[in-house]
């Protein structure tokens, strides 16, 4: 009988009502609606883990050789600049007067290899279209480009 009233006892006490408070979470950290006065506070204790270091840029370092080679890469640079800078040049003072129009029926070749072939072509037409402009074609042996430039063609005056 003593067993079963300790059984009973055990089982009572385990089924009897329990009282439970809900749980309730409060943030600290001020940019959740925490209190804004554990602002500093936070902050110092996140910079006094922060152990991260920002990397260092790497130096670069070039051999002679490295240094060489970029200046001849330069050089070619500027050599060919200066090659466009003659050939635009040429260009303009031969097709345009000037005044400032164009010269009809322009042709230019430029032979830049010295091969006895054309490298560049430039050819303008003789008249403009019905809307007044000129068709300007440049080709260099694998693409064609046609510019369509807008011109008054004045009377030539003979004296």
């Amino acid at each position: 009988m003593r067993k079963i009233s300790i059984t009973f006892l055990l089982f009572a006490w385990g089924v009897a009502p329990v009282q439970a408070t809900e749980l309730s979470h409060r943030f600290v950290d001020p940019m959740f609606g925490g209190n804004p006065g554990n602002g500093s506070y936070i902050l110092s204790q996140a910079q006094a883990q922060d152990t991260n270091v920002a990397p260092k840029t790497p130096t670069v370092t070039l051999t002679a050789e490295e240094k060489f080679q970029a200046n001849i890469d330069k050089f070619k640079l500027n050599l060919q600049n200066s090659i466009l800078t003659k050939l635009t040049s040429s260009s303009t003072s031969q097709l345009f007067n000037s005044n400032g129009t164009i010269k009809l029926g322009s042709n230019l070749s430029f032979d830049l290899d010295n091969d006895g072939l054309p490298d560049f072509t430039v050819n303008v037409d003789n008249a403009p279209d019905s809307s007044g402009n000129v068709a300007v074609s440049v080709s260099d042996g694998v693409t064609n480009t046609v510019l369509s430039i807008p011109s008054i063609v004045l009377p030539q005056t003979t004296q």
